[in-house]
């Protein structure tokens, strides 16, 4: 009699670890899932903010690079295939190829949903570069 309630009395135990398990391994895939979504989140935004800071790069250090060179503004401008101007226009070109530099990062951060459609709306609007 003694053996038959520690024989049960053991097997509620076995069953009961065996259920404690078994939650722990589905509480470890619902954690699994979440930090595989944290780091999803993660690799977007580090793609996005290194996009940010080429186009930010590239066009602050062409603003100040030929800001006061004229000279170099227009052969860089006519190694592109824009043709010689004088300082003025070649200014304007600048600045226009900087904007639509703005533009193209703003437009993919739309594509990949960074910004909502009314923001990406506005947002034309305001540049009069269009939708």
């Amino acid at each position: 009699m003694v053996e038959e309630v520690i024989v049960n009395i053991t097997d509620w135990i076995q069953s009961l670890s065996l259920l404690l398990v078994a939650g722990a391994l589905i509480a470890s895939i619902f954690q699994t899932r979440a930090v595989a979504h944290q780091a999803r989140q993660a690799t977007t935004a580090l793609q996005a903010t290194t996009h940010q800071s080429f186009v930010h790069n590239q066009n602050g250090s062409r603003e100040a690079f030929f800001l006061d060179r004229p000279e170099l503004l227009s052969w860089h401008l006519s190694s592109r295939g824009y043709p010689e101007t004088n300082a003025a226009e070649n200014l304007r070109r600048l600045y226009v190829l900087n904007k639509l530099d703005i533009h193209e990062y703003n437009y993919l951060s739309f594509r990949s949903g960074h910004f909502r459609d009314e923001i990406w709306t506005v947002g034309c609007q305001k540049s009069g570069l269009g939708r």
